[in-house]
């Protein structure tokens, strides 16, 4: 589709420059107009096609948010300027201390990203440390669930955090955005799951044992 949009614009832009072209010399006297008419024709074309290669480009993406671009697309891809439009509803933050971002039980206030560095997660008075990059309160940003844990950024770690509604404006206006998005929070929460499972059989094959062993 990009190429076929390319090309169209391309074949607008010759077809109109042939008509200047035709306009200046098919008289004695240039048919101002026509020619006028045409090149108003030829900058709308020219400023899309313009537009349509900087939103495939990292051009389009300011220096400080390359960053995040990269870590992002750990999970999948998405075009710079898309990536631009998400980055304008949210903000680019470091933590100079350890930063909560989620409560346990309460629905998160904010789609978070962590772009470096780690977080803590704490559920049931259990503590883990993970690295980033991945999302944060993904699936209460989704459902609108309460979030299932404390997290907190550490000390030092690069972030992201897009207002629920603000987001939620944003994608609403742009569905090529929302597909990008939720394809790209699909990934992350794929891999999770993933991640998690080899340590839920540890968890239970040592529940296994201890009860076995309590039997004997």
């Amino acid at each position: 589709l990009f190429r076929n949009q390319i090309v169209l614009r391309a074949l607008v832009l010759t077809g109109s420059s042939c008509y200047v072209i035709y306009y200046y010399i098919v008289s004695e006297t240039p048919l101002w107009d026509a020619i006028i008419a045409t090149g108003l024709i030829m900058a709308s074309t020219a400023y899309g096609l313009i537009n349509l290669l900087l939103s495939r480009s990292r051009l389009a993406v300011p220096w400080a948010q390359l960053p995040v671009l990269e870590a992002m697309t750990t999970f999948g891809r998405i075009e710079p300027g898309l990536f631009r439009s998400l980055m304008m509803a949210g903000s680019l933050r470091s933590a100079t201390e350890e930063t909560p971002l989620t409560q346990e039980g309460v629905p998160p206030e904010a789609l978070g990203f962590l772009v470096s560095g780690g977080m803590r997660i704490r559920k049931v008075d259990v503590d883990i440390v993970l690295p980033g990059p991945c999302f944060i309160g993904e699936v209460g940003w989704m459902l609108g669930t309460p979030a299932s844990a404390d997290v907190h950024a550490a000390e030092g770690a690069e972030y992201v955090l897009w207002p629920r509604e603000t987001l939620r404006r944003t994608i609403r206006a742009n569905p090529r955005l929302e597909t990008a998005l939720d394809a790209l929070v699909a990934h992350d929460m794929a891999r999770k799951v993933a991640a998690a499972a080899p340590t839920a059989r540890a968890a239970s094959a040592d529940a296994g044992s201890d009860a076995a062993q309590a039997a004997e």
